[in-house]
């Protein structure tokens, strides 16, 4: 139902709902202008869980999510604008580029049983190492190195729009070094844990050796490389180490310190989840790509490494053999090319009526107008 109201010097109206959170909160379309004013952009309005426990931590995250957003400006990041309230409800206003993300490209792939161009994954790849380089060298105030890592990168926060622009977005999750920034709660696992380095995952283990809590190190951001390589490697093989043989079931169990929480709930338990991640290794990766080209192969090996010293130590180093790789393999493919691969997936998706029962594809992908006049009473 459209309705308005006005927040913070804007008035919004509130359009319909254009995707889900895994929380199942509605990600909201709506149209914004100045209090009085009469140019009108479409935005999307994220709304933000709060309870009277959660309170305090959820104004601290939006509070460093907004500082941090003066710093990123990047074509492959997406912007945040602002926040609004509607009825003590909190909302991120974040840009609105028509499109979806590639966790739902993926899953049209899967319908319709026909993987993604090595072209397109590349591309995405390659513009996600871009978003993550600028990130990573970002400076604050005085030129203070933030030492931004996004901690949650993953098909879900991979927006790709009508024309084939790929956005890195929700830095909410991230680790930084803002001054007066809100430290993580003990036992509190961030992002998307299916997706997560394995050092990371081993600050959460309990073998015997594990280091105590208190001697636990910052996150790093070859954190962020592990976890783009493990997207690349997914979107082409369709492949994810959380599809080995069950074997490792019953290893699950001793693994994870008691009282963990995660804050993007896996599809699976985490204790299996992190007994997967961390059983797996070179041969995985090299069994999973044997039918990729041998220069792709190394790519996508030395970003999984297992050891982050061996791994790439900058995305930029990432983005420089991914270009390449591009420019000598599929000189052709651009953003355009990419644009047609995903809307004729989705269109071959939304054709099967299993794609309306399982809801898989966003609102927004095929070209429909989104901008309304803005018409109130």
């Amino acid at each position: 139902m459209i309705r308005v109201f006005e927040s913070c010097g804007f008035e919004y109206l509130v359009l319909r709902p254009i995707k889900y959170g895994r929380d199942g909160a509605p990600v909201l379309l709506a149209a914004r202008r100045e209090y009085l004013g009469t140019d009108t952009t479409t935005v999307e309005l994220r709304p933000l869980h709060v309870t009277h426990e959660t309170a305090v931590q959820v104004r601290a995250r939006l509070s460093e999510e907004l500082q941090l957003s003066k710093f990123l400006s990047h074509r492959n990041i997406g912007k945040v604008l602002g926040y609004a309230v509607e009825e003590n409800q909190p909302f991120l206003v974040l840009e609105h580029v028509p499109g979806c993300s590639l966790e739902t490209v993926l899953d049209a792939s899967a319908l319709v049983k026909r993987k993604v161009s090595v072209g397109f994954a590349v591309t995405v790849a390659l513009a996600v190492a871009n978003a993550l380089g600028h990130a990573h060298q970002c400076l604050g105030e005085k030129e203070h190195p933030l030492h931004i890592v996004h901690r949650a990168v993953s098909p879900a926060n991979i927006q790709i729009s009508q024309r084939g622009q790929v956005k890195l977005v929700n830095f909410g999750s991230a680790y930084s070094e803002l001054i007066g920034r809100y430290r993580t709660p003990t036992g509190l696992l961030r992002g998307d844990a299916a997706y997560i380095a394995p050092e990371v995952l081993r600050e959460f283990q309990t073998p015997r050796n594990r280091r105590r809590a208190a001697a636990r190190t910052p996150p790093d951001k070859r954190a962020d490389i592990f976890s783009l390589g493990l997207v690349l490697l997914g979107e082409i093989t369709g492949w994810h180490p959380l599809d080995p043989p069950d074997s490792l079931e019953d290893e699950a169990s001793a693994f994870v310190l008691p009282g963990t929480r995660v804050e993007t709930e896996p599809a699976i338990p985490l204790e299996v989840l992190t007994a997967r991640l961390l059983n797996f290794g070179s041969e995985d990766v090299n069994r999973a790509t044997k039918r990729l080209a041998q220069r792709l192969r190394r790519i996508i090996a030395k970003a999984l490494q297992v050891d982050p010293s061996e791994r790439y130590q900058s995305t930029l180093d990432m983005a420089d053999d991914l270009r390449g790789y591009m420019r000598d393999s599929w000189p052709k493919y651009h953003e355009g090319e990419l644009a047609a691969e995903m809307a004729a997936l989705i269109r071959a998706a939304r054709k099967l009526d299993e794609h309306v029962a399982y809801g898989v594809t966003e609102p927004g992908i095929l070209s429909t107008p989104v901008d309304v006049p803005w018409n109130i009473p």
